[in-house]
């Protein structure tokens, strides 16, 4: 079986855009424990912006930011699947790279 990059470069960016659109409630909650116990003007203010960014995605369905990091795939193949690794590594990034252009980041301050 051989790999087929083009649904390779299209899973990778629907995967990319489900992390940046889904963010668990449990995190959610956590930002607003973090909101409550924050005492530094400084710190709560950074925090509501990033709760922010966050209510603002969820509104216009826009990706959230995510300037703090970068995707990192872990990619498995099975046995008898013929693949070209350069081209699989291609594929990976296009696809990241297309879910930046087909979805605006999210922020208020826009």
């Amino acid at each position: 079986m051989e790999l087929d990059l083009h649904e390779v470069e299209e899973v990778c960016r629907d995967l990319y855009v489900r992390a940046l659109k889904i963010l668990p409630p449990d995190i959610k909650a956590g930002f607003a424990a973090l909101q409550r116990q924050e005492t530094s003007a400084t710190g709560r203010a950074i925090l509501d912006t990033m709760v922010e960014n966050v209510a603002v995605a969820e509104r216009t369905n826009n990706i959230l930011c995510q300037d703090t990091g970068i995707p990192i795939y872990n990619v498995v193949i099975g046995r008898a699947v013929t693949f070209d690794g350069a081209g699989l590594k291609a594929a990976i990034r296009r696809g990241c790279e297309r879910a930046t252009k087909d979805f605006w980041l999210s922020g208020f301050w826009r």
